[in-house]
């Protein structure tokens, strides 16, 4: 891959979304917003350096046939999501000490889990997992999980969501609806906020992986062809996967690994060529689990 075409290919994605968005620039926005729509702006794009390729080691498969991974932060135990056939109930399965074994079956649960702490997990329905009417499901992790509460998606300060294609930012401190994503750049889905609160990443159709500064009130980055993007616990780090496909099947995955303190982003060492897909990080970008295009899942050590 060539990886400093990164940003050529963001300037390109850019420039396309600037060109749809300013027919659009005085057109009212469909869909609950109070404040005013945020464009994209060029200037207000952070300048990212580029750092070598970052190799991992100690590289285990903990887990076959899932569609996800999520480690937990101190990288000691990952959650893997098995979708099953139509009509039954999804498998979650926990890996720990060198061992993988079910602990759920639900129709209920989602890929998409969070970690609170080492012992607890929220996981999205499965019916909304990125709509406001959502909820979430919480569970204690050990050999035998224990359900404990359930939970409304919107439980925070700031909460994002889904509406028509469009990414909202809601703020309950001050009762606003923003819309913060350009719905006539591109079509936006499944929003995640940092833990940290500051930032807010969701994907484009066409122009990859975005991520929002809530204070610059600004998109600051713009992951080209990127998908699935996961902030590490501190909020510090992201990654996700720059993927290409041949309009059907991927034929390239690399995990990207971004630091928003810093301002620079590297590649994860991908010696065999792996199609890897859906990482997520520990705390201080320590350990990345990531599953592969034939649903195999990986736990490594990256070698910062």
């Amino acid at each position: 891959m060539k990886i400093r075409t990164l940003f050529g290919a963001i300037a390109t994605v850019f420039a396309a979304c600037v060109f749809a968005a300013s027919a659009f620039a005085q057109a009212p926005t469909d869909g609950p917003v109070d404040g005013q729509l945020v464009r994209l702006d060029a200037k207000k794009l952070w300048r990212f350096a580029f750092l070598q390729n970052v190799p991992i080691q100690q590289t285990q498969q903990i887990g076959s046939h899932v569609m996800s991974a999520s480690i937990s932060p101190d990288g000691s135990q990952v959650i893997l999501f098995e979708r099953t056939q139509p009509h039954q109930p999804n498998i979650l399965h926990r890996w720990a000490d060198g061992k993988t074994a079910k602990i759920l079956e639900s129709h209920d649960v989602s890929s998409y889990i969070d970690w609170i702490g080492d012992d607890q997990i929220d996981i999205r329905e499965m019916s909304a997992p990125f709509f406001r009417d959502g909820g979430k499901l919480r569970y204690e992790v050990s050999a035998k999980p224990r359900f404990k509460t359930r939970l409304p998606y919107a439980d925070s300060d700031f909460v994002v969501y889904d509406h028509d294609d469009v990414i909202i930012l809601e703020s309950k401190k001050t009762r606003t609806l923003q819309a913060i994503s350009d719905p006539a750049a591109d079509r936006y889905f499944a929003p995640i906020l940092s833990p940290d609160e500051r930032f807010v990443a969701f994907s484009g159709l066409r122009t990859g992986v975005l991520v929002f500064d809530i204070e610059a009130n600004a998109v600051v980055f713009i992951g080209a062809n990127g998908t699935d993007p996961a902030f590490s616990p501190d909020g510090r780090y992201m990654v996700y996967t720059d993927t290409r496909d041949d309009g059907h099947v991927y034929t390239q995955g690399n995990i990207v690994l971004v630091d928003l303190k810093r301002r620079t982003y590297r590649i994860l060492a991908n010696p065999n060529d792996e199609i890897r897909l859906r990482a997520t990080i520990s705390r201080n970008a320590e350990f990345v689990s990531y599953t592969t295009i034939n649903g195999d899942a990986y736990r490594a050590k990256i070698d910062k």
